[in-house]
């Protein structure tokens, strides 16, 4: 019989770092980690991320959270930094690297948002920003439109 208690990971991907956190049931911490990374900015205004090194700082703080206690993982709560863009082909291969939240490149694009009708502003539920999914998949059609077209 396995007697590790049985535990929640919780891995949060954020700008710059991720943390990653072992919970028993009742909430007390198991065992913590924390690992960073850098930032891309290529151009002015630009912010984009390597996912790479997204999975070798999350490897990197799972083993710090799960070294500490014996537990056996029986859920995962998993959150990431806001807004952005990750596009993969039909097979998840990814096509470029992630343009995160902090991407200013799309305010044209927000401006043709802002020109749309009310109605259709109204459904959007909230009003874009350049580091959102839609300005910014706009941006990728006219600017790297072989990435978007192979977007799946």
């Amino acid at each position: 019989m396995d007697a590790r208690p049985p535990a929640v990971l919780g891995l949060d991907l954020g700008t710059s770092q991720v943390k990653a956190l072992l919970c028993a049931g009742d909430g007390s911490i198991l065992g913590q980690g924390l690992a960073g990374y850098q930032v891309s900015t290529p151009r002015v205004g630009w912010a984009e991320a390597d996912a790479g090194q997204w999975w070798h700082a999350t490897c990197t703080a799972v083993r710090s959270a799960v070294g500490p206690v014996p537990a056996e993982i029986v859920g995962l709560a998993i959150v990431g930094q806001m807004h952005g863009l990750i596009l993969l082909t039909e097979r998840s291969g990814l096509l470029r690297p992630p343009v995160i939240w902090l991407d200013r490149r799309a305010w044209a694009e927000v401006a043709d948002y802002q020109r749309l009708p009310a109605d259709l502003r109204a459904r959007l539920g909230n009003a874009p920003s350049a580091g959102m999914a839609g300005p910014l998949l706009l941006w990728m059609s006219r600017n790297e439109p072989d990435a978007y077209q192979r977007a799946r």
